[in-house]
């Protein structure tokens, strides 16, 4: 009698794991508390090795996204994925992170993100029609999800090589970098002046995809001869010599 239990208990619990293991990645997003705006497409594979060629609301298209399950994280109820996405022959950001559940709370770390800068100025207020030439690659040491957007962030910003085009001028911005934070639940992008457009600028996102902010361009001995003509149109500089911005 011990051995038909013992047996028919082992059954079960190999079952389950089989189950679980075997478990069809779609089944269980079906099954997770996906905001609306989140559509996913092409979902294959199982929960520990899952496949997803596009996930995408109306701000961002990530392709190509592949998600790796630790069954260890399971053992400490703190689920952890690691995650790689994008294709460099096809548009949209390309990068990785590790991303892990716990206490309620979802944190990302060690992540790599490159994206066209000029994705970025789609919805941005710009006194001057632009186009950004090159790629931000954005650097997150630890980043933990928040209300309306994070509620501690650690990372930076760098935009090597800057260019822009303003009408049929393709002008050199030299390199431009910056520091990423949370404050009051909105993430920061801070810029200081150390670059060769003397831009000093800090924004915030409240919401995912749009920025808002306000700063200053300063004029410099390196700032670009093709870009003067322009200064124009931000206003008049004050004493010290700074042009108003807005994004």
């Amino acid at each position: 009698m011990k051995k038909v239990v013992f047996y028919t208990l082992f059954f079960i619990v190999a079952f389950c794991i089989f189950a679980v293991a075997t478990m069809p990645a779609r089944f269980a997003i079906d099954k997770a508390n996906l905001p609306k705006d989140i559509v996913l497409n092409g979902v294959t594979g199982t929960i520990w090795n899952a496949k997803i060629q596009q996930v995408a609301n109306k701000d961002i298209t990530l392709t190509n996204v592949d998600l790796s399950l630790s069954a260890l994280s399971l053992v400490t109820f703190s689920p952890k994925v690691k995650a790689t996405f994008g294709d460099t022959l096809l548009p949209g950001p390309l990068g990785k992170l590790t991303a892990t559940y716990s206490n309620q709370l979802l944190t990302i770390e060690d992540a790599d993100v490159n994206i066209a800068t000029n994705d970025l100025l789609k919805n941005a207020k710009l006194v001057i029609p632009l186009e950004a030439k090159g790629s931000l690659d954005i650097h997150l040491d630890k980043v933990t999800l928040g209300q309306p957007i994070c509620s501690e962030v650690k990372g930076n910003v760098s935009w090597p090589k800057a260019r822009i085009k303003s009408g049929k001028q393709n002008v050199n911005l030299g390199n431009i970098g910056g520091v990423l934070g949370c404050e009051k639940g909105a993430l920061t992008l801070t810029i200081d002046e150390k670059n060769d457009l003397g831009l000093s600028i800090t924004a915030h996102m409240r919401k995912v995809g749009r920025f808002r902010g306000d700063g200053t361009l300063t004029p410099g001995a390196k700032f670009p001869a093709e870009l003067k003509p322009i200064l124009s149109f931000l206003g008049k500089p004050n004493k010290k010599g700074q042009y108003p911005l807005s994004l």
